[in-house]
């Protein structure tokens, strides 16, 4: 059963990650963005990195330090990790 249809990124979804412990889950997608989503408050969401329009294919949340995520690009096969607190 659908409970919810979040609208947040401009093109396709190719990833979601939920946070280990929390009421939070990430997701990044063909628009280069990589998003943070309350599941307590899901009409907002907040931009924490972009990518200037490279296409973000993974996103993975950290399991034993819920500041970092894990992030692949559609042209790069090296992992980027990015550090929540010092996001944008």
């Amino acid at each position: 059963m659908l409970t919810t249809q979040i609208i947040a990124h401009d093109k396709a979804v190719y990833d979601v990650s939920f946070a280990p412990n929390e009421s939070m889950f990430a997701s990044c997608g063909e628009d280069g963005s990589v998003r943070i989503f309350d599941i307590n408050n899901l009409q907002q969401s907040n931009i924490i990195y972009e990518s200037a329009g490279v296409p973000l294919i993974r996103v993975s949340w950290d399991v034993n330090d819920r500041n970092l995520l894990a992030l692949i690009t559609e042209e790069n096969s090296s992992v980027m990790l990015l550090d929540i607190r010092k996001a944008n």
